[in-house]
Parts: structure tokens; sequence; C-alpha cells
């Protein structure tokens, strides 16, 4: 979740530059090590499958308190209307 605060325009800034370390993200890389080290060190495995939830339809429902279903079709006769509320 981002905060509200840094608007529109600052989320597409995060969620862009997110998208951007993700793409570059080495999961399970060699991280450095002293000169003759003995032992190898790795760095974390992947995030984007743990990440995956906060992009869901239902996440984005839960975000708005809405039922948008982003991920289903409306009819055009009842595009005025407003999504029912989700249920505290």
């Amino acid at each position: 979740m981002l905060p509200e605060a840094i608007g529109p325009d600052g989320r597409e800034v995060a969620v862009g530059a997110c998208e951007v370390w993700l793409s570059e993200f080495q999961p399970v890389a060699e991280l450095r090590h002293p000169y003759g080290g003995l032992e190898l060190a790795y760095g974390p495995p992947d995030p984007e499958p743990g990440w995956s939830g906060f992009t869901s339809a239902d996440a984005v429902d839960r975000c708005y308190g809405v039922r948008i279903t982003k991920l289903e079709c409306r009819s055009i006769d009842d595009v005025g209307e407003r999504p029912e509320r989700l249920a505290p």
C-alpha cells in the first residue's frame, strides 16, 4: 500500500520504479564475498510471487472498499451506477 499523500502521479512513479526494479532483480544471486572466503552468500529469492497478491482484483476491491471486479465486463446499462460497497 502506498500512502494517499503521494497522489495519483506519485503512485504511478512508485509503481513504475517498482516494476523496473522487479524486472532487473536477480533471485538468489551470488553476493560479494571476501577474496579467499570459504562460504558463498546468496541474495533473497524472487519477491514477485509474494507481491502478485497486491495487484490482484480482490486487492483492488479491498483498496477502494467497493466491488470493482476489474476483470469482469459490466453491461453498458449499469456503467453509471456506483459499485456496491464491501462489507466491513
